[in-house]
């Protein structure tokens, strides 16, 4: 079954109003955070990463109910003649000691997917390098950022 870009949005909860896509803002405050970082590329665009104590704070804020341990969103995303504004384009809620590379590349893959949607890019044409290369700076930025921060346990994988 082919889904027009429009029905696509409507699946995931994204609504299209004069090209301005929106989903509630989840950016907490940094006092009840282990730590957070804004990661910028074009000069313009902000990835939020925010790293919670534990699960029930994280669940409590985004109120999501379930079992997550990890939760991305987005807030409003407005495109103009065909470019997305700047400043905050996305948030990820991560855990202390329950998040790994999985679970890291899971929430960065559902922000690559709706930025994707948003730029109307082409991910397996025209846009297939920038698209990796974007996965590729974001991961590399997150955790140089994080183990200048946090150190691992030896021999556990976690964080004292």
């Amino acid at each position: 079954m082919r889904v027009t870009k429009k029905e696509l949005l409507k699946l995931q909860n994204v609504t299209m109003r004069r090209e301005i896509y929106e989903s509630k803002v989840f950016r907490p405050d940094a006092k009840k955070l282990e730590w957070s970082v804004g990661l910028v590329w074009d000069e313009k665009y902000i990835l939020s990463f925010f790293i919670w104590p534990d699960v029930k704070s994280m669940r409590k804020f985004t109120e999501e109910g379930g079992d997550h341990d990890a939760f991305f969103a987005h807030p409003e995303i407005v495109v103009e003649n065909g470019k997305v504004r700047g400043g905050d384009v996305g948030y990820i809620h991560l855990v202390l000691n329950k998040f790994g590379a999985g679970t890291f590349a899971h929430e960065l893959q559902h922000f690559l997917q709706t930025w994707i949607m948003v730029n109307d890019y082409d991910p397996v044409g025209n846009d297939w390098e920038d698209i990796a290369y974007l996965a590729g700076y974001l991961t590399t930025e997150f955790f140089n950022n994080y183990w200048e921060v946090f150190e691992v346990e030896p021999g556990t994988g976690k964080c004292p």
